[in-house]
């Protein structure tokens, strides 16, 4: 039983117990003796209670009937004696854990069995009860569980509330995308026919896949995406214009009489026609908005605007000779700059019709000095105009640079809106619209041609400097004869605007002009003046330059394709060693021969690779050989004379017809050759005789027209001959001209600086005597003169085009194809020559007082014989037309490898014809007087001699 002890260190009493251990006999086994213990509870309870516990209440109880209360924490190493009896919270009582000294009692248990004395082994048994306290409670007792809920449920929520929020705003932001999007395809629909809409979606396609894989779309030329970075976004270029060539089509223009006169009396909406009016309170106070049937109808009607209208001269002409991909290039390029200071001057461009280029100021934000924003706005164009062309020529083509703007403005009031229906679109209306367009169509290249109206505005705005009155009254259709200006910005001290920008050292915001003091000093000039004698030599200089890199451009791009389609296991490039060796075996086999002796009536084409067409080859070309071709290039168009017709500029534009013509055969019908399968291809290679595959025969073509005319006098083969010419016994006075010409440009070919360029072009002995025999054939066939070579042509056409002649098929017998494509390879040559007959009126007028100047310049020489070719000059142009430009034309319809554009020489060649039978008596006495005044009594510097071909003069 429990008794109880104190604590030497105060009164504190501590409940204990007596423990008693039997001691046994060993032989007998009863019991001899006993082990005692005195067991202190609180000392016991300290060593068996497991650490780290909280507070509980402990009761120990014995059998005897005792109990003692006990409450430990050993947190802080404390065990407290509560008292005797069961003192422990009776609001824990279910919360209890019992457990008894079960090996003590398995001992006595045992010594009682083998006792003989049961009565001495009488003891107290002990149980132990542990109840939870409050405090205990407390240390498990947490709000974590609910802060968590919270923390999660706020979460909840909170997500909840961003994907409502995204799923609403996802959906509003899809309605407008959709509503915009159909906005757009109704645009669309409206403005391009459904088949170019086509186009325009897959273009879109294929530009938004090609992001996806991380590149953009390449520029067509990086050196004129660079230039024309300030002007353009970046990816005008690197994709081709949508554009195509359609050779019959008939075009309506429809006028309503009398509409501008109606359109003045009445206002630009009729409110009554409409069932409902729609508030303007959000609108301009002279717009006008109604709504009939749920569409808006917006029009405005200003009291004083100005209007531009913008036309490029020339343009017509220039366009005949390319494809329509280049001509949209040309427009997109030069709209695109003026589209830019239109953005930055707050001008409004309304529309471009053709190549008329239509803006207005003052709507649909009214501007008080308009008059003077759009006259520097035209300004700026005409100077954008000035520098684009010039650098577009060298990618363009030549006359690109000889393009210029023609400008009308005038100001008064204007009818604009929306014009409902088919192709809506905004539209402006009135005699202010009609009388700036007349303007324009009056005006004069590269000038600024404004109405009184205009004047009047800009001289009250201070800029009465900048006007200068046009001498002779200017007749408009319903005006009568009207008093007009030229607008030439200047300060008031007289100097132009961008010489006094460049004298303040300011930026250039403007171009400047010719001052009308200049201008009328330059036309009194009589005589050669010095200074226009370098200016010209400064514009040749120059034009011959961005000429040169155009042809650059032009071979490389086909040396490229012949690097590319060259047949899988032949080297792209030969060792130099085994070309030099081949080189001199093709001279010392032509030893002794003239160039004429090495023609060939049947060119031998490659045939077509159908392995080589799916699998090209990757162009890998030295970056040597570009600049060896540069050189090449400007060395051979040093050879090219200073004479009127046949130069440089001449040979650019046949190079230019050239390739167009081989692009025709490559693409027939807008199929490409290089991107359609092997059947399809081998299906075009067949109809073409081979030509849409022959690469090296496609360079060849080319590089023939660059080299027909080198070295050329002005003098005919017959003159050279007359003249006794050393050139004339060397080449058996036959085709003398022509076979200079080889012989001087392939000895220019064959030089060391070029070796690297030759190793591109031809890699072995077969491929160079197959392009040496290209270029004579090309080269011979632009003699057109000589009965021989014409006759053998004409029956060699028999042979191969005559109504019983084989079509082009697969099964076609190959020298039968390849006979057909030397006639259509040398016609090419041929037409290309004289392309300036088969183009546009004005560029056959151009090249024709060209040649008119070069025979009379010849016949003043005394090379030309006694007569005045003007005499003969009008008839001698119908039956060259009737003789050989229509009968060629109609051949190359004939050829079938051009497609749906075929006859579009025939058709231009008889206009031209029908043209020159009404104005060349005409047109034959202005060429007279304009040689004779040129050289008989050498008067040069006239304002429309200067404004053609000196224009460089002018600080530009």
């Amino acid at each position: 039983p429990f008794y109880q002890i104190y604590h030497d260190h105060g009164d504190i009493k501590s409940p204990g117990t007596m423990l008693y251990y039997p001691v046994f006999a060993p032989d007998t086994g009863a019991i001899v003796g006993s082990v005692t213990m005195e067991l202190l509870w609180s000392t016991f309870l300290s060593a068996v209670y497991p650490p780290q516990s909280d507070k509980v209440d402990l009761i120990v109880e014995n059998s005897c009937g005792q109990n003692f209360t006990f409450n430990i924490d050993l947190v802080s190493e404390s065990m407290s004696f509560i008292g005797e009896g069961d003192l422990h919270d009776r609001s824990y009582s279910n919360l209890v854990h019992s457990s008894t000294f079960e090996k003590y009692e398995q001992i006595v248990d045992f010594a009682a069995t083998v006792s003989r004395n049961q009565s001495t082994l009488e003891y107290c048994r002990y149980k132990f009860h542990v109840f939870a306290t409050e405090e205990f409670e407390d240390a498990f007792t947490s709000n974590d569980p609910l802060i968590y809920a919270i923390i999660t449920g706020v979460i909840f929520i909170f997500t909840s509330l961003v994907f409502v929020s995204y799923d609403f705003i996802v959906d509003r932001r899809q309605k407008k995308v959709m509503g915009a999007a159909t906005r757009t395809n109704d645009i669309v629909a409206e403005l391009f026919p459904k088949e170019v809409r086509e186009r325009l979606y897959e273009r879109a396609q294929e530009q938004k896949s090609s992001e996806k894989k991380g590149f953009l779309a390449q520029p067509t030329k990086t050196q004129m995406q660079n230039f024309l970075s300030d002007d353009l976004p970046q990816d005008v270029f690197g994709s081709e214009p949508i554009a195509d060539f359609f050779p019959q089509a008939t075009i309506m223009f429809l006028d309503i009489a009398g509409f501008t006169a109606w359109s003045s009396e009445r206002e630009p909406v009729q409110a009554d026609f409409f069932p409902q009016a729609v508030s303007t309170k959000d609108f301009p106070l002279d717009f006008c908005v109604l709504s009939s049937n749920g569409f808006f109808l917006l029009t405005l009607f200003s009291t004083c605007k100005t209007i531009m209208f913008l036309d490029i001269a020339g343009f017509t002409a220039w366009s005949s000779e390319r494809e329509p991909v280049q001509v949209f290039r040309l427009l997109e390029t030069i709209y695109g700059a003026f589209d830019g200071v239109a953005k930055g001057l707050g001008v409004f461009k309304v529309e471009t019709i053709g190549d008329s280029y239509v803006a207005v100021c003052g709507l649909p934000t009214p501007r008080e000095q308009h008059a003077a924003i759009m006259a520097q706005f035209a300004t700026l164009c005409l100077k954008k105009m000035f520098r684009l062309t010039r650098e577009l020529e060298k990618y363009l083509g030549p006359s690109t640079g000889e393009l210029r703007a023609r400008v009308g403005l005038h100001s008064g009031p204007v009818t604009a809106g929306v014009l409902r229906g088919e192709k809506a679109r905004f539209q402006l209306f009135g005699d202010t619209v009609n009388t700036a367009s007349r303007l324009e169509a009056s005006g004069q290249p590269h000038r600024i041609h404004a109405s009184k109206e205009t004047a009047d505005l800009l001289a009250a705005a201070g800029k009465g400097h900048w006007l200068h009155p046009r001498k002779d009254l200017v007749e408009v259709k319903g005006k009568g004869s009207l008093q007009t200006y030229w607008i030439s910005p200047t300060t008031k001290n007289g100097m132009s605007s961008r010489a006094s920008a460049k004298s303040s050292g300011s930026g250039s915001n403007s171009i400047g002009f010719i001052d009308e003091e200049e201008r009328a000093a330059l036309q009194s000039l009589t005589k050669i003046d010095p200074g226009i004698i370098e200016a010209r030599a400064k514009n040749r200089r120059q034009k011959n330059a961005r000429l040169v890199e155009w042809n650059v451009e032009v071979l490389y791009s086909l040396l490229e394709s012949v690097v590319a389609n060259r047949p899988r296991g032949m080297d792209q490039r030969a060792p130099n060693q085994m070309l030099a060796k081949a080189e001199k075996e093709l001279a010392e086999k032509n030893e002794g021969k003239i160039v004429i002796d090495e023609m060939t009536s049947i060119l031998q084409l490659s045939g077509f690779d159908k392995q080589g067409h799916s699998q090209k080859s990757s162009v890998s070309i030295p970056p040597q050989v570009k600049e060896q071709l540069r050189e090449l290039v400007t060395q051979l168009s040093n050879l090219y004379k200073d004479v009127p017709f046949h130069n440089f500029e001449h040979c650019s534009h046949v190079i230019m017809s050239a390739g167009k013509m081989m692009r025709r055969i490559v693409n027939p019908d807008g199929v490409d050759f290089d991107k359609v399968g092997v059947n399809e291809a081998e299906e075009l290679h067949a109809q073409t005789y081979g030509l849409c595959s022959d690469k090296l025969m496609q360079f060849a073509v080319v590089f023939s027209a660059l080299i027909h005319d080198v070295d050329h006098t002005g003098l005919t083969n017959a003159e050279l001959d007359k003249m006794r010419a050393p050139v004339a016994s060397a080449y058996r006075h036959k085709s003398i001209a022509e076979q200079n010409s080889v012989d001087v440009a392939w000895t220019v070919l064959m030089d060391g600086r070029f070796k690297d360029l030759r190793a591109c072009i031809y890699t072995n002995e077969q491929e160079l005597a197959r392009f040496r025999q290209l270029i004579v054939n090309a080269v011979m066939a632009t003699d057109i003169a000589d009965k021989e070579l014409k006759k053998l042509r004409e029956s060699r056409w028999d042979q191969a085009f005559a109504e019983s002649a084989p079509v082009a098929a697969l099964d076609m017998d190959q020298i039968d194809s390849d006979r057909k494509a030397t006639i259509v390879f040398e016609y090419i040559i041929q037409a290309s020559d004289v392309a300036h007959t088969m183009q546009h009126w004005h560029t056959y007028q151009k090249f024709n007082r060209r040649l008119f100047e070069e025979r009379y310049l010849a016949w003043l020489n005394g090379h030309a014989g006694e007569e005045d070719p003007s005499l003969s000059w009008y008839q001698g142009e119908i039956g060259f037309f009737d003789f050989y430009i229509i009968p060629l034309a109609r051949k190359l319809e004939k050829c079938g490898v051009f497609g749906v554009s075929s006859d579009e020489y025939l058709n231009y060649a008889k206009e031209n014809r029908k043209e020159w039978e009404i104005k060349g008596r005409g047109l034959v006495e202005e060429m007279l007087e304009s040689c004779r005044e040129k050289y008989n009594n050498i008067l040069e510097g006239s304002e429309e001699h200067f404004r053609e071909e000196d224009e460089d003069f002018i600080d530009m």
